[in-house]
């Protein structure tokens, strides 16, 4: 009876300790956990030969692993609390914290591997984040994207180093003919974001902390703003049209005004009037965003 008691212990102790290595592993190697979660234990064919391994390894709860590997992730990730805070408590809010932290753990795994830097974390998460969001819709979690996008402008423009490139001359850019553009050069003295909102952050991130309305998505389906960092060091922002973000996105410091603004209308495939790259322009001058330069055309 000793002998078969003893024998019964050793098989349980083999079982155990099968278990418990693979649930490390399900722990430390997500890519390994998220296979197990597709296929099932199939991979484990070498221990999966006796019937007692075979029932305690059914018996696992693959959704708490999976939550427990999120929490883990999460727990690595705290230094995310200063760039996202809104996209973190909104993350909360919706009950999908730990979801996406379990779906994020292999790249994060992969580069914390090669001792990524921080910075390089912050963007990976962000760019996944993103993905995720795109996949899932606007309706389940509205507002999380915008804020999301709106946080990680601010992180990377206050990252960003500020220009000492004195504002240009007051161009009269109302009544300068279109041909005097092509002696023109503009460029932006601030480093700038460019998003497009369905909600407006601000008002997302004022719901998340008083518990006010939820946001409304714009009527007409987006709403561009424009970020900068300026002189002073702080972060502004203003609503644009799609002509000025246009500009925005075309003015690169070398291009012509006249070239900036042929650029702008093809890339919003339709015929952008001149008066409203001339208000364009204006606007950005009035921020103090341009600074202006002549050339000599030869």
């Amino acid at each position: 009876m000793t002998g078969r008691y003893t024998e019964t212990g050793s098989r349980q102790a083999r079982t155990n300790a099968a278990v418990m290595s693979v649930l490390a592993r399900c722990l430390v190697d997500a890519t390994f956990l998220n296979d197990v979660a597709v296929h099932g234990w199939s991979k484990l064919d070498r221990i999966m030969d006796d019937p007692r391994t075979t029932r305690e390894f059914d018996a696992l709860d693959l959704a708490r692993v999976r939550h427990f590997s999120g929490f883990i992730t999460r727990v690595q990730h705290n230094f995310l609390w200063e760039a996202f805070p809104g996209t973190i408590g909104l993350l909360r809010r919706y009950g999908i914290e730990l979801r996406v932290f379990a779906r994020y753990a292999a790249n994060h795994q992969r580069l914390r591997a090669r001792d990524a830097p921080q910075p390089e974390r912050v963007k990976a998460f962000a760019a996944f984040l993103r993905s995720y969001l795109e996949d899932a819709g606007p309706r389940p979690y509205a507002g999380l994207k915008d804020v999301l996008e709106y946080e990680l402008a601010i992180w990377v423009l206050r990252r960003s180093a500020v220009s000492s490139v004195p504002a240009g001359d007051k161009t009269a850019w109302m009544t300068i003919p279109l041909a005097a553009w092509r002696n023109l050069v503009p460029g932006l003295r601030f480093p700038v974001a460019l998003c497009a909102h369905t909600t407006d952050p601000i008002a997302t991130l004022e719901w998340l902390e008083r518990g006010t309305r939820v946001p409304a998505a714009t009527q007409d389906g987006g709403q561009l703003r424009l970020y900068w960092r300026s002189a002073e060091r702080d972060v502004r922002m203003a609503d644009v049209d799609p002509g000025v973000g246009a500009l925005v996105q075309a003015i690169d410091g070398r291009r012509s005004a006249r070239a900036a603004f042929q650029r702008a209308a093809a890339s919003l495939d339709w015929e952008l009037a001149v008066a409203l790259g001339r208000a364009g322009f204006a606007a950005l001058s009035a921020a103090g965003l341009l600074t202006v330069r002549r050339r000599t055309l030869r």
